[in-house]
């Protein structure tokens, strides 16, 4: 009986052992259940360093920057058709022909019936054809103002292109012996620039040397080409003397001096005025400019000096003898004074001669005296001064390279501007000469059809590619006939809206892809902005405010960039590198300033598999701000942080499930 009690009593105690043990089990399901049930579900975002940019979006369609449609201004039907699309055209190449079959039978009906002698004749110069002849003739020589400034200042900014290249080449020449730890051979580069200096001083002497021998030509008189005529005239005045009182020879001596000294003006501003840099100067308003009415003046002179000469010696001879020494005087006289005026041009030459070279000696001295500074200075530049001279360079050569394309428009549009004005002013003289009636109404009516006649023929008007053709033989024209581009310089065309254009230059730096040839990128250049937003036909703006920009795009030769293709592209406004940033909804603030939560990792649990985290709190400073993500900064910050989504939705201390990290660049 005692053995059954004792198991029966060792039974009960198991039992309670059990049933204990089942209720701590129990109560710590529970415990966990009620923990995990206070948890709050959190995404998170691994940190990392990055580069920040801010980027403006570009969208458009590749276009060529020569955009030359060709029409015909005539209604007579196509003869002949010369190109094809795609075919590549010179300036001047014979594009069409037009048929001229009845143009040239009302030519010739119309000098059949016109007296052969109103044909032929003359008609006075308007003033109205006075200034279309001037204007034309500008154009012609270049000395057109509009046209000669903006050539200038074209050539002005090509120089400076240039140079800013040069300086660019030779800044990364120094930065990659500098990087590869290579000396720069300053004493070459000093040589150098003394034999330039050298050559330059030599040249001067040359030109010192000609200049003086031109002015001892010109004061010492030694004409051997007309010692001849010297003599002869001598002769002639000893024969003339022994006729005549002293007081009536010093008459003639003065008069003769005088004649000489107006002819000597007139052949000297004669070969001035016809002078390239009198035609500059002329353009230029200069004061100095020699006119036509100077010369004009100074032929009138020269003749009145000659009567008066003339009439002198026909006034003291009474014997009528004059002709041998009036012959001997006036051959000798013009001779002298061509050969003085000949002199005074070789002496103004060579002096300018001179002045180009003391010019190049004084750069040469400045370019020594540079290479001497960027010696002494080049000797003690680390591999980042190197850096910095490079990276100046390059900027210098963008903006060089930026005013070289503002300033080939300028002058393109000089140009066109100098055309268009000088068919205005043909029209104006055709109608002041019929309105005049300086010429014949046939005359005039023949010449008009002449010109017609002119404008058969149909030329190219630039250089290009034919990228459309809108006319087929035996046709009658009716608008464009071609259309000229140049395939080979393209550019994109896209609107930017108003909040974005100022942050956008000319020359600003521009990437671009064109999406149906691959992911080539390829580098661009805003070329032009426009100056007002987009209007609508009234004439006014539709109130978004959009501006149209062109960029340049380089490098497309080759490369299967056609025009019409849409393109795309960025310009980065600002950026920062190595740099921690996170989305704007991992970003909350309140009164103690901005800041950041990062899940604190605890162990996972082993039934759910979820991770378990703390909420942290770390206050940060924002910086540079994208349309996606901000910079942020603060000592606390690692790599690999987890950084909680949608701040402020949660609070420092919470318990938090994790769900796996997001990338959120």
């Amino acid at each position: 009986m005692a053995a059954q009690t004792k198991k029966k009593k060792g039974r009960t105690v198991l039992i309670v052992l059990l049933v204990i043990a089942a209720l701590v089990i129990f109560g710590i399901v529970m415990f966990i259940r009620s923990v995990m049930n206070m948890m709050v579900p959190a995404e998170t975002s691994v940190l990392e360093k990055k580069t920040l940019e801010n980027r403006i979006g570009l969208s458009g369609v590749v276009e060529s920057t020569t955009f030359e449609p060709v029409v015909a201004t005539l209604n007579y039907r196509i003869l002949q058709v010369n190109v094809k699309t795609g075919d590549k055209v010179h300036k001047g190449d014979v594009l069409a022909t037009l048929d001229t079959t009845d143009l040239e039978n009302e030519i010739l009906q119309q000098q059949t019936s016109m007296d052969s002698q109103s044909v032929s004749s003359g008609y006075t110069i308007s003033d109205a054809e006075k200034q279309y002849l001037d204007t034309k003739a500008q154009i012609d020589d270049g000395t057109y103002p509009e046209v000669r400034s903006a050539r200038l200042s074209l050539e002005n900014a090509q120089t400076a292109a240039d140079k800013a290249q040069t300086a660019l080449d030779k800044a990364q020449k120094d930065y990659d012996d500098a990087l590869s730890g290579k000396k720069v051979d300053y004493d070459s580069q000093i040589r150098t620039a003394e034999n330039s200096v050298s050559s330059a001083e030599y040249e001067l002497s040359l030109a010192q040397a000609d200049y003086d021998t031109a002015v001892r030509e010109r004061d010492t008189e030694d004409y051997v080409d007309i010692r001849a005529l010297k003599k002869t005239y001598d002769d002639e005045l000893e024969k003339y003397e022994k006729r005549f009182s002293d007081r009536n020879m010093d008459k003639i001596i003065e008069a003769q001096s005088t004649y000489e000294k107006a002819l000597k003006q007139y052949n000297s501003l004669s070969v001035r005025f016809g002078e390239a840099s009198n035609k500059l100067a002329l353009s230029e308003g200069s004061e100095d400019a020699v006119t036509q009415e100077m010369v004009d003046a100074a032929k009138t002179a020269a003749d009145s000096a000659k009567t008066a000469l003339d009439d002198l010696i026909k006034a003291n001879d009474p014997e009528k003898k004059e002709d041998s020494y009036k012959e001997a005087l006036i051959a000798y006289t013009e001779a002298k004074a061509k050969i003085d005026a000949q002199h005074d041009t070789a002496v103004k030459s060579a002096e300018r001669t001179l002045d180009r070279a003391k010019r190049t000696l004084d750069n040469a001295r400045e370019s020594l005296e540079q290479t001497k500074k960027d010696a002494a200075e080049g000797k003690t530049k680390s591999v980042d001064q190197y850096k910095e001279a490079l990276d100046s360079a390059r900027t210098n050569l963008n903006d060089a390279n930026s005013a070289l394309a503002s300033a080939r428009e300028t002058y393109d549009i000089a140009s066109r501007n100098a055309q268009s004005t000088l068919s205005s002013l043909k029209a104006s003289a055709d109608k002041q000469r019929i309105i005049s009636g300086d010429n014949s109404t046939q005359e005039i009516a023949l010449e008009i059809l002449k010109e017609r006649l002119d404008s058969c023929v149909i030329y190219a008007p630039c250089d290009g590619t034919v990228t459309a053709v809108y006319c087929n033989p035996g046709t009658v024209p009716n608008g464009s006939l071609f259309l000229i581009e140049d395939v080979d310089s393209l550019q994109m065309t896209c609107d930017i809206k108003e909040y974005s254009i100022g942050s956008i230059g000319m020359g600003s730096a521009v990437t671009v892809e064109v999406p149906s040839i691959g992911e080539d990128e390829f580098k661009g250049t805003i070329t032009e902005i426009a100056p007002a937003a987009k209007k609508g036909a009234d004439g006014k703006s539709d109130g978004t405010a959009t501006f149209v920009v062109k960029v340049g795009i380089d490098d497309t030769k080759d490369k299967g960039v056609l025009i019409g293709m849409n393109a795309k592209g960025h310009l980065v406004t600002d950026s920062k590198d190595n740099v921690f940033a996170v989305a704007y909804d991992c970003l909350a603030e309140d009164d103690n300033g901005s800041y950041i939560l990062v899940a604190e990792e605890q162990a996972a649990d082993e039934k759910s598999g979820q991770t378990v985290g703390v909420a942290k709190r770390i206050n940060v400073t924002t910086g540079l701000e994208t349309d996606t993500e901000v910079e942020i900064s603060s000592d606390e910050l690692t790599d690999g942080m987890l950084v909680i989504n949608n701040a402020a939705d949660h609070t420092e201390g919470q318990l938090l499930q994790l769900a796996p990290a997001a990338d959120k660049q």
